[in-house]
């Protein structure tokens, strides 16, 4: 939302920009025609420069092309200077402020069947020292950790009786400190959304 305004904003400034250049740019026009109303006898060249010269901005008007010349400055510099100094959206922010692995270290706890997930240690490399209870301990075949689109994802493989490669793939969410994804059930062949949740 906060992106569109901005882009709002700088269509507007820019159509602004543009007039303002315009009016600069085409004076030289207006005078033309202007002189030759006062000077000439052509009846459309007359009529048209009536309707263009605008009240008291005209090449009779001290300063006139200078005036519009600095209006159309003044707008690119405001218009540059919104641009760069308008905060970054909340998305943005977040995005550019990379999660730290840290985070993932604790004991996450399944809230529909209290299946326990123990992260004690994230290495720089993307692997993961972790244990997975239900309530009994079961085999981690596997379990890592990767950055993707400033995501900060979770995969670990459960090989044990009843588990022949059942796998977690979670994505850590900030906001609400869970971790999100999807369960797959090597057994019934078949994929639960599922979260957890840190355990207090």
């Amino acid at each position: 939302m906060g992106m569109v305004f901005v882009i709002g904003i700088g269509v507007t400034l820019s159509a602004l920009v543009v007039q303002g250049v315009a009016n600069g740019l085409g004076v030289a026009a207006e005078g033309a025609l202007v002189g030759r109303r006062f000077t000439g006898r052509s009846l459309w060249r007359n009529g048209l420069a009536t309707l263009m010269l605008p009240s008291g901005a005209g090449p009779m008007s001290p300063g006139w092309p200078l005036r519009n010349l600095t209006q159309a400055a003044a707008l690119v510099v405001a218009a540059a200077a919104l641009l760069v100094s308008w905060p970054a959206s909340p998305a943005a922010q977040s995005k550019s402020a990379a999660v730290g692995v840290e985070r993932l270290v604790g004991r996450w706890v399944r809230p529909d069947g209290g299946y326990v997930l123990d992260i004690r240690g994230a290495e720089p490399g993307g692997r993961l020292e972790a244990a997975y209870l239900n309530p009994r301990p079961i085999n981690v075949a596997r379990a890592e950790w990767r950055r993707e689109e400033g995501r900060l994802l979770v995969s670990v493989e459960l090989r044990d009786v009843n588990y022949p490669g059942s796998t977690y793939n979670l994505r850590y969410l900030p906001d609400g400190d869970r971790l999100v994804g999807d369960y797959y059930q090597a057994v019934q062949k078949r994929t639960f959304d599922v979260e957890f949740v840190r355990q207090k």
